[in-house]
């Protein structure tokens, strides 16, 4: 596993960092980004492939009033679905390794 695991734990945690300050700070489209990108920094086996990627229609001329909430909607519907993939993931991984070493 080598340097796979940490590097893919860093960018994990950096965009993790990243979607949560967002959310914080009521910046929901950037929340929305930085989300859709941790969903695809995951590996294919644990990536949630029926993800839509944010956005608001173009053509909608209330976007930047109705825009923010929409975003802030999809993050509250797919951030514990991230959340969780990453989680089990993870899980997985460290039994992979529990179990290459000997620690099982």
């Amino acid at each position: 596993m080598g340097k796979l695991l940490p590097d893919l734990d860093l960018r994990i945690s950096h965009l993790q960092s990243s979607y949560e300050r967002n959310y914080t700070d009521d910046e929901y489209r950037k929340a929305a980004n930085f989300l859709w990108q941790l969903n695809w920094t995951l590996p294919p086996n644990a990536r949630l492939t029926d993800m839509v990627k944010p956005g608001v229609a173009q053509d909608d001329f209330y976007e930047d009033l109705t825009g923010e909430e929409q975003y802030r909607d999809y993050c509250d519907k797919w951030a514990p679905m991230v959340m969780g993939a990453i989680a089990l993931y993870n899980e997985e991984m460290l039994n992979a390794y529990a179990k290459a070493t000997g620690m099982r």
